[in-house]
This record gives C-alpha cells, sequence and structure tokens, in this order.
C-alpha cells in the first residue's frame, strides 16, 4: 500500500503548470469572442431594424393613397372627405390616430371613431354614429340629442325622428336630467314613454311632462313616475278626462294623484252623483245600480 505526504510542496504542484495556463487562456479567449460574437450580433440586428424603419418612415409606397368610412349613414361622404382629404399622401407608419379620431369627432353625427391601417397605403375608418332619443327646443331651434344627453345636430326631414319627445330646456340646462329620465321610463313602461309629448325639468329634480292623450301637464317625481302615472291613467279613464279635459296633473305628492279639470268640465263621479240627486229631488228613488255608485264616490 503506497502513501503520501499532504504536507509536502508536490502534493499541491500541478504536474504540468504551463499546460493548466494555456488550458485557462484558451478558455478566457473563449469568453471574449463568445462576448464579442453577441455584441455583434445585436448590433446588426439593430441596424437591421433602424434601417427598416427609415425605410418605413420614408418609402413613398407606404403613403395613404385610399381612406374609406364604414357604418356612416347620416354622415356624408362629402363630409368626411373635407377632413379626411388632408390625410392622403401622409405616411402610413406616421399617422397620428389620435389626430384623426379628433377631427371626425367635429363632425355631429359621429359617437366612436375606430381606425384600420392596412399595408402598404390603405385607411378604413369605421364609425359609430349618435342615435337620437330625444329632441331639444333651445332658442326656438329643435336638435337631437343622444342617451348621453350630448345636444348636436338640428332637427332635418331628411334625418326623420320629428316623433321624438321634446326637451324644453333654457341655454341647454337640464337636458342631460332629462334624457336620463326619458330612457328609464322607455324602459320601464314603453307605453307610458310613448305618451310623452314634451318634458321640462322642475325644481327638486322633477319634470314637467305633456301627456299627448290627456293633452294636459303632468308633474311627476321620477322616483315614481310610472305607478302615480299609470294611476293618473286609469283615474283619467274612469273619470273621463280625456282630450284636453284637465288642467294639469301633480303626481309628487306621497300616496296622492292631484288633478285639475279645466272649468266646466264635470268627472264622471260627479255627473252620476249629480243625475241621482235630481232624481231625488224629482220623488224617484235611485236604482240599486245607482246606489252602488252613489256609495263609492269620494269628492
Amino acid at each position: 500500500m503506497r502513501t503520501f505526504d499532504t504536507s509536502s510542496d508536490r502534493f499541491f504542484r500541478p504536474s504540468d503548470p504551463q499546460a493548466t495556463r494555456r488550458n485557462y487562456r484558451r478558455v478566457q479567449v473563449g469568453r471574449l469572442l463568445a462576448i464579442a460574437t453577441n455584441i455583434v450580433v445585436a448590433l446588426i440586428v439593430a441596424a437591421a431594424g433602424l434601417w427598416l424603419w427609415q425605410r418605413t418612415q420614408s418609402d413613398t409606397r407606404f403613403a395613404i393613397r385610399s381612406i374609406d368610412a364604414v357604418g356612416a349613414k347620416r354622415t356624408s361622404r362629402e363630409a368626411i372627405d373635407a377632413i379626411t382629404k388632408e390625410y392622403i399622401g401622409r405616411n402610413l407608419f406616421k399617422l397620428d390616430i389620435e389626430e384623426l379620431r379628433r377631427d371626425l369627432a367635429t363632425l355631429p353625427w359621429v359617437a366612436e371613431v375606430a381606425v384600420e391601417k392596412e399595408l402598404p397605403g390603405k385607411l378604413t375608418i369605421h364609425l359609430k354614429e349618435r342615435t337620437p332619443v330625444a329632441l331639444v327646443l333651445t332658442g326656438g331651434t329643435l336638435r337631437y340629442a343622444d342617451a348621453g344627453g350630448v345636444v348636436f345636430e338640428e332637427l332635418r326631414p331628411e334625418y326623420g325622428n320629428a316623433e321624438l319627445p321634446i326637451v324644453v330646456s333654457e341655454a341647454g340646462a337640464g337636458v342631460a336630467g332629462c334624457v336620463a329620465f326619458l330612457e328609464s321610463l322607455r324602459t320601464a313602461s314603453p307605453a307610458l314613454y310613448a305618451r310623452v309629448s314634451q318634458v321640462k325639468p322642475e325644481e327638486g329634480g322633477t319634470y314637467r311632462v305633456l301627456d299627448r292623450e290627456l293633452r294636459a301637464a303632468v308633474l311627476v317625481d321620477p322616483a315614481d313616475a310610472v305607478a302615480k302615472w299609470t294611476s293618473l291613467c286609469a283615474i283619467a279613464e274612469a273619470e273621463g278626462y280625456g282630450d284636453g279635459a284637465l288642467e294639469y296633473a301633480d303626481l309628487r305628492f306621497a300616496n296622492r294623484v292631484v288633478v285639475k279639470p279645466r272649468a266646466g268640465h264635470v268627472p264622471a263621479s260627479r255627473a252620476i252623483t249629480a243625475r241621482a240627486r235630481n232624481g231625488m229631488n224629482a220623488g224617484a228613488a235611485p236604482s240599486g245600480e245607482d246606489a252602488g255608485n252613489l256609495e263609492g264616490v269620494k269628492d
């Protein structure tokens, strides 16, 4: 069995120090070459990317030559072209889409704009137009208003929608609230919404509505407008309040429906009472049916 003296200097000394140094230098050189190679490749890729970017920014093949518009129903092609013609010839990659959107948003009917690029030089503009939900009367002029309360284009015969409810507003005040009320009414009760001819904001967040069928003003609180208005319709039918018989109805009081008939109009229940009284004064006893009607009358 052989033994070694580990405390001896020969035990730690390499057998060939020169070879060890050469191997170390070889490893170091290999590492430096790998780093240099990576740097060169990165520079080549960056230079190629810069060259391509410069080409796309200056190459006339990427100039905008055509612009199509999709979704325009009430916005004329002439109005769109008047704006987009300024963008013809611009580089497709340099196009400021937000600028184009802002320019097109100045058109009255345009609500949203999306822009699609197509190489080498084509733009497709997707327009979403406003949907009018009311007409706003301001300064003697009727204008359309959308669901967001935005007042835009004047009422024109070619656009139609003349049967929309009219919001009567001083200098455009309260339009958004009126439109929100109309939208909630249309959702909750389309039948009541169809009766609205005009709506005007009042103090305290209430509204004065002109009922098409009653031809009278109805003061409503949006919190319980549907329930109170439905009750008013039942009362009007029972009492014969139609065709302008009412001066106004006030539905803003708790648990009450207040109506004011026009002068000279006699409610049906009071007419029955009057006939019954006239009959008794003449000595005629009321019939069982008339007696039942008398019991249900509340002045």
